[in-house]
This record gives structure tokens, C-alpha cells and sequence, in this order.
């Protein structure tokens, strides 16, 4: 028995779905965008409270905890 296969033409692969991902995609790129601001915030966040951290806190339990919080 031989196995025929049936190639479409690339043509055939484009679909509306394609059409309807174009039409989306000034949306999804200002929801990345707005990701990206929100992850670089909170890094510059994060970067502050770790370099307001003092060391001396490690002493006490307290101290400790915070720092767990943070890492």
C-alpha cells in the first residue's frame, strides 16, 4: 500500500484566524507594553528596598523576617 500525502499550497494555512490576530494586535501591544512598565516598577521597587536594608536588622527576628519578605 502506498501512502499518499497531500500538501496545500501555503495559501490554504491562511485563515481569518491570522486576519483576526492582525486586527488584535495594537491591543496586545499595549497590554505587553503596560507589563513592561509595571515589571520595571516593580523592580525599581524591589532595587529600593533592598538597598535600604540594614545589614543590623539581620540581628533580630524581625529583621530577619523582612528580609525573607524581600527575597
Amino acid at each position: 500500500m502506498v501512502l499518499q500525502l497531500r500538501l496545500k499550497p501555503i495559501e490554504a494555512y491562511r485563515s481569518q484566524h491570522i486576519v483576526i490576530e492582525q486586527a488584535h494586535l495594537p491591543q496586545r501591544i499595549r497590554y505587553c507594553l503596560k507589563c513592561i512598565a509595571v515589571m520595571l516598577l516593580m523592580g525599581r521597587v524591589m532595587a529600593d528596598e533592598l538597598m535600604s536594608f540594614d545589614r543590623a536588622w539581620l540581628a533580630d527576628d524581625e529583621g530577619l523576617k523582612r528580609y525573607d519578605t524581600l527575597c
